[in-house]
């Protein structure tokens, strides 16, 4: 069978004269059919050598892919004490200047009938270098974040503090003194924490795009001292304005020890008084007159703890009552005694009318 030779056809196209060879059929167990395969097989072989050698110059990049520079980095961060900013930084370049490196890598290797493709062993191994920066830029992405959700909380929670409206002298003067704690000791250990946040921030703005949202928390944690030392001056002349109403109140003690006389006197009349006669209206009106006593004696006391408790608070100099104390037990047996009178004489009432004359 003979055909045509294919560039034969070809040329016949393009109007060129030339011979007209045919193909031949042959046979695979040809003498010179068998001497092409023996020698193709043969520069085959001799051309395998070209890849492998070239994939030696591979071999200082192994540890990238066989987790050695992932395990040397955690060891990195596990330091103790854990290494300084800057040499994060020096360690973040060695990965820039390494990608860089990996990017200038030949993709397509021609050697002579082997053309060697890298591309998808130098963009693995880019790879591998970006994803160790990008470990150590993330890290430092969240700490600086979690660190300043932190300060932002402090002076939130004094912010909140600080607007509170107290209702009694006992939290009027916790919340001066919290107030002050905060000026004196608070606002100073939070300005040394946004040095750290600044130096976050610089190490940041050198190696990460931060969102919205990270530049408006590291804004408000600089600008949370400006604020709050406004807030701190406004609160605390509020609040003492309101000491000074508190101490001002305390100018009743003397209106209450008037009134402490008064009920000395009266508890000094019931004493000397002596009925004629006992009947059972005289014994409830002399019982009525001991219970607004003893009431009276119950309602001072209650006000003069009162009292002895704001001047305590407002480190005023503390009142001793100690004749209350004395009417308040000199008051108790007659309250008992002319109760104990009344209920006798109204239980011997009714046994009267139950059992007769």
């Amino acid at each position: 069978m003979y055909l045509a030779c294919l560039n034969i056809c070809f040329l016949s196209s393009l109007c060129v004269k030339r011979p007209k060879p045919n193909l031949y059929s042959v046979y695979p167990d040809e003498e010179y059919i068998t001497k092409i395969i023996d020698e193709s097989v043969e520069y085959f072989k001799l051309n395998r050598a070209g890849p492998q050698s070239y994939l030696k110059m591979y071999e200082k990049y192994y540890y990238l892919l066989d987790g050695t520079a992932e395990r040397e980095l955690d060891e990195f961060f596990a330091l103790d004490p854990q290494p300084y900013l800057r040499e994060f930084s020096e360690r973040i370049h060695q990965y820039e200047v390494l990608h860089d490196e990996l990017l200038f890598l030949r993709r397509d290797i021609p050697l002579n009938m082997v053309l060697l493709d890298c591309a998808p062993l130098n963009d693995a191994l880019c790879a591998c270098a970006r994803r160790l920066r990008a470990r150590i830029v993330e890290h430092f992405v969240m700490v600086n974040r979690k660190w300043n959700r932190e300060i932002c909380n402090v002076y939130e929670e004094m912010a909140a503090r600080s607007s509170e409206t107290p209702e009694t002298t006992a939290q009027l003067v916790e919340l001066i003194s919290y107030i002050q704690e905060c000026r004196d000791s608070a606002m100073l250990d939070l300005r040394l924490k946004a040095r750290t946040t600044a130096e976050y921030v610089l190490f940041l703005m050198d190696h990460a795009h931060l969102s919205n949202e990270d530049i408006n928390l590291n804004t408000r944690v600089f600008q949370w001292p400006f604020d709050m030392e406004e807030n701190i001056d406004l609160t605390l002349k509020t609040l003492n304005t309101k000491k000074t109403m508190a101490e001002d109140k305390l100018s009743r003690k003397a209106i209450f020890e008037e009134k402490l006389k008064r009920h000395e006197k009266d508890l000094d009349l019931f004493r000397r008084f002596d009925p004629p006669l006992l009947n059972i209206d005289l014994l409830t009106e002399v019982v009525g007159k001991i219970d607004e006593i003893h009431n009276n004696l119950l309602e001072d006391k209650r006000e003069a703890d009162d009292i002895i408790n704001e001047e305590t608070l407002l480190e005023q100099e503390v009142s001793v009552y100690f004749s209350l104390q004395s009417m308040l037990a000199g008051a108790q047996p007659f309250h008992k005694l002319w109760h104990t009178a009344r209920d006798f004489y109204e239980g011997y009432q009714l046994w009267s009318v139950i059992l007769g004359p």
